[in-house]
């Protein structure tokens, strides 16, 4: 078994140089060794994407090369690999350990070792088939969106992070699977309290008063919900505050909790993030009188003790001795980050409190919240980054964010287009609501009743029948539940639709994209190429590894220069690592490391 002790050893001697080598696709464990090593360990890591992708940001290309010259492209690859060799070289010649993420990828090896293999049947093996299904639609998402709407996405995205929005709302929640009769009675009550507030009438006493807001906050905050910014609240109510004037309240909308209203109140420039420990005595809302003074009197004498000499262990003893917060009084106090852009919020007058400090290291004077009395310590405050700093960033959240459902929506439209999308729909679409029963809900129904099978759309070559949208039916009868037939019907022929456009646009990839075709050939090959190995080398080297594991290691380190045979020896090591071993002793690595 290996031990964190075990890579650790030799690390630092000057004497002992280790390389690893990883290999394998995505899932393989890759990214688990890297974090590992290099967070315990202090190896450098060799990977020639990172530098490919900082010099694409420094030339001022996106990191999306699709449209890109390809003789630009080649040009800037090629400096990145010459770039990544040279540092390979410094840390070999500083005798520093290394890991060279992205070996393996040899393609005309893997190629001519894949071809063998698909002689001896591999590449008919179902599980093959499979997993290779899965990294191709992993590898097409890029692919998938409208890179221009994608692009203006983290753009707007990036000009919001400049400034927050101070709104309250007012909610009448409504189930995902709400009927249209619900859903109208919901967004009609909103349109009256709307009308009352436009009218004159306080936000705060509408959202409050009978039958209105459902939001339980709504009692103590009478609907406000103070100061944010982008990706701090769902998307489709991130784009009304954005698009709402100061003063104004919005037209009803839905997001995936109901119908809301909002008015905007306020706008101000944004104020970056926050790192700061707090201290606090407890005081809950619910204290009494005596109890709510003596917490303050106690946060009083800690403050004038502190501010009189504070010392970082100082803070640290007096947060260790003094606190009422578990969660962070472990951590000498310190609190997640938070402010412009990030997942965390505080509440405002806590906020308010942190922001205010001027320095890195100096602390606020005791602040009240519901919570009990804080003294706030500020570690460290950052500005917005630049746009290039945040851009990967940004990137990344978008595509995970409500947002990515709308440049796709914009690329399907797009492509209904281009491809001369037609539909017949509404009179065979009919068909399905009057023939759906209750035993749609327990998997049970079936199209049997279908004399005719008419096409309901067609996109290219490709026609879209009803018994194609019958089966799709099927599988999605667990989302159904609750809705009324009509709804149901109209909901999922918009996704069939939808994922049946796209599957036809990613039909089209290897013909439009030949980078893209290479990307999945090389997939292919590699994951023919493992299977094999796992028959042939890893379950066979598995048993050689239990049963004489202190030799194999001891043997392994025993190389001092870097050779073709400790590549060779660092490669096996990793090759166990990441494939029997992660399989057959996963616990007790993980255990471990």
């Amino acid at each position: 078994m290996i031990t964190f002790k075990d890579l650790q050893e030799g690390v630092y001697d000057p004497n002992i140089f280790k390389a690893f080598f990883l290999a394998g696709g995505p899932g393989s464990g890759k990214s688990y060794v890297v974090r590992k090593t290099t967070g315990g360990l202090g190896m450098r890591v060799v990977n020639s994407d990172e530098a490919f992708e900082k010099r694409l940001k420094d030339a001022g290309h996106s990191l999306d090369t699709r449209a890109m010259d390809t003789q630009v492209r080649d040009r800037i690859r090629d400096v990145a690999k010459k770039t990544t060799k040279r540092l390979q070289q410094n840390y070999i010649d500083g005798r520093l350990g290394l890991i060279i993420d992205g070996t393996g990828k040899d393609y005309d090896k893997i190629t001519n070792q894949a071809r063998q293999l698909e002689a001896l049947g591999y590449d008919t093996v179902p599980k093959l088939k499979r997993e290779l299904e899965g990294y191709r639609k992993q590898l097409a998402l890029p692919y998938l969106i409208d890179s221009t709407e994608n692009r203006a996405m983290v753009t707007q995205s990036y000009e919001r992070l400049k400034t927050e929005v101070r709104a309250s709302h007012i909610l009448m929640r409504l189930k995902p699977n709400a009927s249209a009769a619900d859903t109208s009675k919901a967004y009609l009550r909103l349109m009256e309290l709307r009308e009352r507030i436009v009218n004159g009438e306080d936000f705060a006493l509408v959202a409050k008063s009978k039958n209105s807001s459902e939001d339980p906050s709504v009692v103590t905050n009478g609907g406000d919900l103070g100061f944010f910014t982008a990706f701090q609240m769902l998307y489709p109510f991130e784009e009304v505050a954005y698009t709402t004037n100061v003063g104004e309240t919005s037209l009803p909308f839905r997001t995936k909790y109901g119908y809301h209203i909002l008015k905007v109140t306020d706008r101000r420039p944004a104020r970056g993030t926050m790192k700061c420990a707090h201290l606090m005595v407890s005081s809950p809302a619910e204290s009494s009188s005596e109890e709510t003074a003596s917490a303050e009197k106690k946060i009083a004498e800690i403050y004038e003790l502190l501010v009189d000499s504070l010392t970082d262990e100082k803070w640290k003893n007096y947060v260790a001795k003094y606190s009422d917060d578990p969660s962070s009084n472990r951590k000498s106090g310190e609190l997640p980050i938070f402010g412009s852009g990030t997942s965390q919020r505080m509440v405002p007058v806590f906020e308010d409190a942190a922001f205010s400090i001027k320095e890195d290291g100096a602390i606020s004077k005791p602040v009240k919240t519901d919570y009990g009395y804080h003294i706030i310590r500020r570690i460290e405050w950052n500005d917005l980054k630049p746009f290039d700093k945040m851009e990967k960033e940004l990137q990344k959240r978008v595509n995970k964010d409500e947002r990515s459902k709308k440049t796709q929506d914009v690329f399907v439209a797009k492509l209904k287009n281009r491809y001369g999308f037609m539909e017949s729909e509404v009179q065979y679409k009919k068909w399905f609501v009057e023939n759906l029963d209750s035993s749609f809900f327990i998997g049970n129904w079936t199209a049997d009743k279908l004399k005719v099978d008419q096409v309901m759309f067609s996109i290219g070559e490709r026609k879209y029948r009803q018994t194609d949208f019958a089966k799709f039916l099927r599988k999605s009868f667990r989302t159904g539940r609750g809705k009324d037939f009509e709804t149901i019907v109209d909901t999922q022929y918009k996704e069939w639709v939808k994922q049946g456009v796209l599957a036809y646009e990613e039909s089209m990839l290897d013909s439009k994209y030949p980078d893209y075709k290479a990307l999945v050939q090389e997939y292919h090959d590699g994951i023919i190429l493992y299977e094999i190995m796992s028959d042939k080398v890893w379950n066979k080297a598995v048993k050689d590894w239990n049963d004489n594991y202190e030799g194999t290691f001891s043997m392994l380190k025993s190389f001092n220069t870097y050779n073709e045979e400790i590549a060779g020896y660092c490669k096996l090591q990793l090759f166990l690592l990441n494939g029997v071993a992660s399989e057959n002793k996963k616990n007790n690595i993980e255990k471990d490391f």
